[in-house]
Formats: structure tokens, C-alpha cells, sequence
């Protein structure tokens, strides 16, 4: 019995490992953030992804290198995702502790846009399976499209409404994006699918890439499926109103009465030298008849 049993258990390890995991489902928010490379407080409510764990792939683990590359990829990445009626929004926020800026001049050169430290999305839109990639590079120099094999170049799609939002760092990076989706007719209810890939290289040139491509890995049954849903409020607390104190009313002191000596006036004056003067006199006159 116990033979069976570890023969039943090898027999399900030998199909796990042969068959890759499903890719996580879910359902995005309704909401318009701001096109900035900040993640707005809105994408939180909404669908969250991981390159590896919800891709249904080990950590670390690549499917194509160029060079000298690590047995594992030190990087990883997490994408957030809001749509409304006329774009599909995703923020990725990038670990990359080995960042490499290629310049510029190199990426506007480059047939090979993976070959850099770059964000790569790839989108099914409907039943059909057509594809859409749309990448950014970590350093803000361009974006890249390709609609099932066809590159699109940036100044095609910028005029089109697709646009990118790059905030770089020491130790990793964000993008933000902005798919248009109007001339897709989707609306709440219907699902898109979507997989996520990281390209990481080196300033030797050593490239190691990992997540997935809708296009040569199983196409929409081995993506997330991502279902259009419910518009996301956020409620914004109402300033706090401080009433001002009025200040104290003022205490009136008891009023003192003013003792005011008046001054004689300048008539009197004389008035009371002319007396004195009389009586000056007077005296005199008393004292001249005594004696």
C-alpha cells in the first residue's frame, strides 16, 4: 500500500512540474488615476499581480538569457491595474538592484527593445487572440509596440493616446501605462488577458528575462484573466473645520475721578497783586501815623 502511495505521489510531482501553474485571475477597479509614476491610492482596491508567484513561475527563475547569466534573477516586480471608458492603467513597481542604463542614443538604435532593464506588457483584448506588447524602459527613454509581430514605434503611439510615466530610483524603478482600449468596445463584465514580462541587464551586456509573453507561452489559456469591474470611490475626508475662540471681552477698570487743580487765570492774577498792593499800602500808612 504504501508502494502505491509513493508511486501516486511521485506520479502527481512528474505532472506538476510538467504542466506550469494557472495564472492568477482577477478583477480590476473602474477609476482614472493620475499619469504621474506614483501609485495612486486607488490602485490598492484593485487587482495586484506578481512577475513570478501569480505567473505560476518559481522566483528567480528566466526564459531566455543573453551572456553570462545568474542561475537566478534578482529582481522581481509587481503590477496594479485600473481601467476606465477610454484606457487600461497599470503601475508596475520594479526591484532591480543592478540598474544599467543603456542612454538613450543605444535604445533609440536598438532593434531589440528587451535589451534592457525594461517593463513588458502584453495584452489579448476580445475573443480573438490578438496580441498587443507595450513596453518602457527603466530610465524614461522611449516606449516600444508591436500589435501581433508589427513594431510600433513611439511616435505612433503617442498620437494614439498610449502613454508611459517613469519614476527611477537606487534600487529599482516604476511605470506606469496608458493603453487605449476604446476601439475595443469593452466595457464592465468583459475580461482581457494579460501577462507580464522584466527584462534585466547588466552594464556587461548580460540579459536575463523572465515572466511571460502571451505570444509563444501558451497564449490567453496560460495569462490572467482580468475581468472589468466595479467603479472604485475613494472618499476624501472633509476638511476638519477649527472654529476660532473669540478672545476674551475686555474688563473695564472702575474709572477714577480726575482731581484737576485749576489754574488761575491770568485776570486774577492781577486782581490779587492789586490787593496786596493796597494792602501794602495800607500798612504803611498805619505804620507812619504810629509813629
Amino acid at each position: 500500500m504504501k508502494k502505491i502511495i509513493t508511486l501516486l505521489l511521485i506520479f502527481t510531482l512528474a505532472v506538476l512540474m510538467a504542466f506550469p501553474a494557472f495564472a492568477t485571475n482577477g478583477t480590476i477597479g473602474k477609476y482614472t488615476p493620475v499619469l504621474d509614476g506614483e501609485k495612486d491610492e486607488a490602485y490598492d482596491q484593485s487587482l495586484k499581480l506578481n512577475l513570478f508567484t501569480d505567473q505560476g513561475i518559481p522566483v528567480g527563475e528566466f526564459f531566455h538569457s543573453e551572456g553570462s547569466a545568474p542561475d537566478k534573477n534578482n529582481i522581481d516586480a509587481n503590477a496594479w491595474f485600473l481601467y476606465d471608458d477610454q484606457f487600461i492603467y497599470v503601475y508596475v513597481d520594479v526591484a532591480d538592484p543592478d540598474l544599467f542604463d543603456i542612454g538613450k542614443a543605444t535604445f533609440d538604435s536598438r532593434p531589440n527593445n528587451y535589451q534592457s532593464d525594461s517593463v513588458e506588457l502584453w495584452f489579448v483584448f476580445g475573443d480573438a487572440f490578438s496580441y498587443i506588447k507595450f513596453s518602457a524602459v527603466a530610465f524614461g527613454h522611449g516606449m516600444f509596440g508591436d500589435q501581433d509581430g508589427s513594431a510600433v514605434a513611439a511616435d505612433v503611439l503617442k498620437p494614439l493616446g498610449f502613454d508611459t510615466a517613469v519614476k527611477t530610483g537606487t534600487a529599482g524603478y516604476a511605470v506606469e501605462f496608458k493603453i487605449p482600449i476604446t476601439q475595443y468596445g469593452l466595457k464592465a463584465g468583459d475580461t482581457i488577458y494579460f501577462t507580464l514580462q522584466l527584462n534585466n541587464m547588466d552594464k556587461d551586456g548580460n540579459l536575463a528575462v523572465s515572466g511571460k509573453q502571451l505570444q509563444n507561452m501558451g497564449g490567453a489559456d496560460n495569462a490572467s484573466a482580468l475581468t472589468l469591474g466595479a467603479p472604485i470611490i475613494i472618499v476624501v475626508p472633509e476638511p476638519e473645520i477649527i472654529e476660532e475662540e473669540e478672545p476674551p471681552a475686555e474688563v473695564e477698570s472702575p474709572s477714577v475721578p480726575t482731581v484737576v487743580t485749576p489754574s488761575p487765570a491770568t485776570g486774577d492774577i492781577t486782581v490779587l497783586f492789586g490787593i496786596m498792593s493796597l494792602i501794602s499800602a495800607g500798612g504803611l500808612l498805619t505804620f507812619k501815623k504810629k509813629r
